[in-house]
């Protein structure tokens, strides 16, 4: 078996975020580098030339998932591009000894060292959001209730090895995945990230990495001190920066990052505002292309409401009798309407 490779999920709005993550782990780790790209859309010949920067790009429809239009149609962009992960890890854990997950508006800066020495016995390594507790209310209620709402581990970072153990997780990730992948706070999910709250108490062989260079984040600003020094590059409490996650690099972002920024983390600022350029310079690059869901309409170009898509999923196996329910619009509303 090959020893390492990343893989990232994302639809073809989030290509240039993940060509800045392809363009990180070039720099980190040269042209070694395996990234394979699991597209939650339909590549078209005229969409190739946009993905010669990954080794490998893998269609969602090609993973083996069972009933896959008729699955997929019940999801929404978020929900289908994280369901996806554990059959793509599943997938790729059978030609790798080492499989790590990496959300697309992630940035390397520099080798994940931790999570690569031979003699760190895991089957698995997770990351949680904040590593710290934290004293002022806003702060509990911003960082850590937030985190029992959305999951206590981000994973924008997941790493598995082929192991016996591994593979479980894996497996068992995605079955939950088939099924509840979903944003549904009040039943307590929300995409595949809230179900990983039990995995250490299911997985002996699961890790949970407190080392604060890794998923640095708006998220977990206030806990944290990055600095950056001409030997050492950029820090986090004093030990090497593996990797930032971007998350909503826009308006949103900055406005989060504000909130959340203080004097001993305020040098994450330039690294933000150096994604934000790059990633400008990106979409530029890439404005022609037709960035709409392949999953997001009907074959006929109406769209889908997320009400169809929940009312659809509620259906159960039943669902399942349209074989793809993109180009059967009229089908798909009798069955809803015959169910209400």
């Amino acid at each position: 078996m090959k020893p390492h490779c990343f893989f990232t999920s994302f639809n073809k709005a989030y290509l240039p975020q993940a060509l800045l993550l392809a363009e990180s782990l070039r720099h980190v780790y040269g042209g070694k580098a395996i990234l394979v790209a699991i597209l939650v859309d339909e590549l078209t010949a005229e969409d190739r030339p946009g993905f010669e920067a990954f080794s490998r790009t893998i269609e969602a429809s090609a993973l083996g998932i069972p009933n896959f239009h008729s699955w997929i149609f019940g999801l929404d962009v978020v929900e289908a591009a994280t369901a996806v992960k554990p059959f793509a890890l599943s997938a790729l854990l059978r030609e790798y000894q080492q499989v790590t997950y990496l959300d697309p508006d992630t940035y390397l800066f520099s080798p994940l060292a931790e999570i690569e020495a031979t003699d760190s016995a895991f089957d698995a390594v997770v990351t949680p959001h904040q590593i710290y507790p934290q004293r002022e209310k806003w702060l509990v209620e911003s960082t850590e209730l937030e985190s029992m709402r959305y999951g206590v581990f981000n994973l924008g970072f997941l790493s598995v090895r082929s192991s016996t153990g591994g593979r479980e997780i894996a497996d068992w990730w995605a079955r939950r995945c088939y099924s509840y992948c979903v944003v549904d706070f009040p039943n307590g999910l929300f995409t595949d990230q809230k179900l990983f709250d039990l995995a250490p108490a299911l997985f002996p062989g699961l890790r949970v990495l407190r080392h604060p260079g890794y998923n640095l984040a708006t998220w977990n600003l206030r806990e944290r001190r990055v600095a950056f020094s001409s030997s050492e590059g950029p820090t986090v409490d004093g030990q090497p920066l593996r990797f930032c996650h971007f998350t909503k690099a826009s308006h949103i972002g900055n406005e989060a990052m504000e909130r959340m920024i203080s004097e001993e983390s305020a040098f994450f600022q330039e690294l933000f505002y150096s994604y934000v350029a790059r990633l400008r310079g990106r979409r530029l690059q890439l404005s022609q292309m037709n960035a709409d869901w392949a999953y997001g309409r009907y074959r006929g170009g109406s769209w889908i409401a997320g009400e169809t898509r929940q009312a659809f999923r509620k259906l159960g196996e039943k669902r399942f009798a349209i074989e793809n329910p993109f180009e059967a619009q009229e089908a798909v509303e009798r069955m809803i309407a015959g169910a209400a």
